[in-house]
């Protein structure tokens, strides 16, 4: 489906499929890039989001590709979040530091470009697939930066714990 869907140079849908359940909110999503090329022909993508999505309707056609009826699946409050998203990024950049991570010049370029800051954050915020369902399902951007810095907050403590671990089993003990 995938190849057929560059071929054709058209999206296609993800939806998440966990404990044998079909979800109802997934993402249009066209492939930017092959990243990696298998000799059993199967490759690795990136892909660019660009709208969401919920399923009305699934059906197999007759090749074999699941063919849906979807409608758009939008914010219903919009707003400006300038004061959250700022927060939002600082906690994220913290975090960032904390687990000595470069993301390079082209990650921030594009969230600088983003409309929607949460999405590209949570590319790199190590959410759990629920967690990412979830932040998917929200239509307000203020919810899904307030979800995002709660989850990097904990995540923060969490590195601090581990650095003061790593410190101790370092410093700990008989010199060798």
């Amino acid at each position: 489906m995938v190849k057929y869907s560059m071929k054709l140079d058209e999206p296609f849908g993800i939806v998440i499929f966990e404990n044998n359940t079909l979800g109802r909110i997934g993402t249009k999503v066209k492939v930017d890039s092959i990243t990696k090329n298998y000799p059993d022909g199967s490759f690795d993508i990136v892909v660019r989001g660009k709208e969401r999505f919920i399923l009305k309707n699934l059906n197999e056609n007759i090749i074999g590709f699941f063919e849906a009826e979807v409608d758009t699946y939008e914010d219903v409050i919009s707003g400006a979040y300038r004061d959250l998203e700022n927060q939002m990024i600082d906690i994220f950049s913290e975090v960032i530091g904390k687990a000595n991570i470069d993301l390079g010049d082209n990650f921030y370029f594009n969230l600088e470009e983003s409309k929607m800051k949460s999405f590209k954050i949570a590319e790199k915020a190590g959410l759990s697939l629920e967690q990412q369902q979830t932040l998917l399902t929200l239509q307000n951007e203020g919810e899904r930066i307030y979800l995002l810095i709660e989850h990097l907050r904990k995540l923060s403590v969490e590195l601090d714990s581990r650095e003061q671990l790593r410190q101790i089993m370092q410093h700990d003990g008989f010199v060798n």
